[in-house]
């Protein structure tokens, strides 16, 4: 399924949500979102290009605001991407308050 990118028509009318650019995971034959999901403020479908790279590296990794799980040999999980402060080991359900706050996981064995 295609990931598409909509943003605020006008920005006067946006809240936190829509102002910036978000990206909905939809069908392709799904209708487009009209209004944002959290004001109801008029929303525009954004062009965008396919991303094919992948990043190579933790570095680059944080730099796309993502996140390395790698399963260890005990069970956890370890962040290889951790940024200084966040957690870096642990079950897979406790990284959910560092992920959330905004890298989007990455999960490898």
């Amino acid at each position: 399924m295609p990931l598409y990118v909509y943003r605020c028509e006008d920005a006067s009318k946006a809240c936190d949500a829509c102002r910036a650019a978000f990206e909905v995971l939809q069908r392709m034959s799904d209708r487009p979102l009209a209004k944002c999901p959290e004001c109801g403020a008029p929303l525009k479908k954004q062009v965008t290009t396919a991303n094919s790279a992948f990043p190579k590296g933790p570095a680059a990794l944080r730099n796309m605001g993502m996140a390395r799980l790698e399963k260890r040999s005990d069970g956890n999980y370890e962040n290889v991407s951790a940024q200084e402060g966040h957690q870096r080991v642990g079950a897979l359900d406790s990284f959910a308050a560092d992920l959330a706050k905004g890298p989007k996981p990455v999960i490898g064995e």
